[in-house]
């Protein structure tokens, strides 16, 4: 998923909700997208195994997503090729988002359909490194036009379930991508499907188009077969965020204030955090890795998504301390924890940034700026994407990343 989709995700949520502005997403989602000059780093021996593997997941893409995901039952990862090569893609299919877990890469991608739909969907995948892929198989039917251009992501709880999902469908899989149904679950988007198995989250606006009412997050222990277990949020939580963490860990935030609304246990007990941010701040971005240390970026008031304030807990959100932000920031797009004492910021105007003091002090880690999204496969291994679609990796937890491929 581009950081543009995902601007553009941001409005058409609320347009279904609220009337929004005439002409406003469009300015927002073209500010976001705007390019800047590639440097092209050394590169790190260390990060070398990575580089192959997403070289033949990257090239001649658009975008990246999401990477890996636990499993039900652990296998061998599969080590890349000498020599992988990149999917066939004989229609000119567009990359919309990247899942890969237990040596299993799967890229989401979109084609025009010859009926004047939206989008189709195609999922195809390496299970031996990069050195075959399987043939693109579509997933569902066309988008009808508005459906398709935004909001979805793909997501692999395991080399055998995954999750396609965004505004208005979301489709299953249980034999590795071969076959694709309906996920039973009906809603107008699905935020998130997130979680490691066999704990597998989904958060929902279940309502129509037009109809107000409450989020609703969905569980499931059979990869997406049944939802047995699911909660209304709270009306103040509009999710911007889904965060799954540990054993039954799940943490939604909202884009005003920031709110958050957090489960611990699987469900069983759900406590309100309270967000730092205003309630007419343009987004809000939480971070966590266990439940306890939270980490809250906030934006100046709407549409401005400027970098204005973070805020630090490390009670589980009952006391909260003021940190100062990176100079210079810019526009903030992403921020993540991947382990307990590290988080890592990416904004538009500044390199990647990370903190081991609760943000008391900041270390620029990439060698360029302007970055608007952040995935972490583990406490060790992760992507950048940059404004300009250059991809990053990171085999040790952030502090060094290698630009692996600009895209085109």
């Amino acid at each position: 998923m581009s950081l543009r989709d995902d601007v553009r995700n941001h409005f058409a949520r609320q347009e279904n909700r609220f009337p929004t502005p005439a002409g406003l997403r469009a300015s927002v989602t073209g500010e976001a997208a705007r390019a800047v000059p590639a440097e092209r780093p050394s590169m790190h021996w260390a990060a070398a195994v990575a580089v192959l593997l997403a070289v033949a997941i990257v090239a001649g893409l658009l975008a990246a997503g999401a990477l890996r995901h636990a499993r039900f039952n652990p296998v061998p990862a599969v080590s890349p090729r000498a020599n992988p090569t990149a999917p066939a893609n004989p229609s000119g299919l567009r990359l919309v988002e990247v899942d890969a877990v237990g040596g299993s890469v799967f890229t989401l991608r979109c084609g025009t359909p010859s009926n004047g739909g939206q989008c189709q969907f195609w999922v195809s995948w390496t299970s031996d490194g990069g050195a075959t892929w399987s043939a693109p198989v579509s997933v569902g039917p066309p988008m009808a036009p508005g459906e398709g251009d935004s909001g979805h992501h793909i997501h692999f709880v395991d080399r055998t379930n995954g999750f396609v999902y965004g505004n208005g469908t979301a489709f299953v899989t249980h034999d590795g991508g071969r076959t694709w149904r309906d996920s039973g679950l009906h809603f107008l988007e699905m935020v998130g499907a997130v979680g490691q198995a066999p704990w597998t989250w989904a958060v929902t606006y279940p309502c129509t188009k037009g109809t107000a009412c409450a989020f609703k997050a969905y569980l499931s222990h059979d990869a997406g077969r049944t939802w047995p277990q699911s909660w209304d949020l709270p009306g103040n939580i509009s999710p911007a965020r889904v965060i799954a963490f540990g054993d039954g860990g799940l943490l939604i935030s909202d884009s005003g204030a920031g709110d958050m609304y957090l489960t611990l246990d699987g469900g069983s007990h759900w406590t309100n955090v309270a967000g730092r941010c205003s309630a007419s701040a343009a987004a809000a971005y939480a971070a966590t890795s266990n439940g306890r240390e939270f980490i809250e970026m906030c934006s100046a008031d709407f549409p401005d998504r400027t970098a204005k304030s973070l805020f630090v807990s490390e009670d589980g959100g009952a006391t909260w301390a003021k940190r100062a932000i990176p100079a210079g920031a810019g526009e903030m797009y992403d921020l993540v924890s991947p382990a307990p004492g590290t988080v890592l910021l990416a904004a538009s105007l500044i390199p990647i940034m990370v903190t081991h003091d609760g943000g008391a002090s900041w270390l620029p880690v990439t060698s360029r700026s302007s970055f608007g999204r952040l995935e972490f496969a583990s406490a060790t291994d992760g992507w950048a994407v940059g404004l300009d679609g250059s991809i990053w990796a990171t085999t040790d937890g952030g502090q060094t990343w290698t630009q692996l491929a600009a895209l085109s």
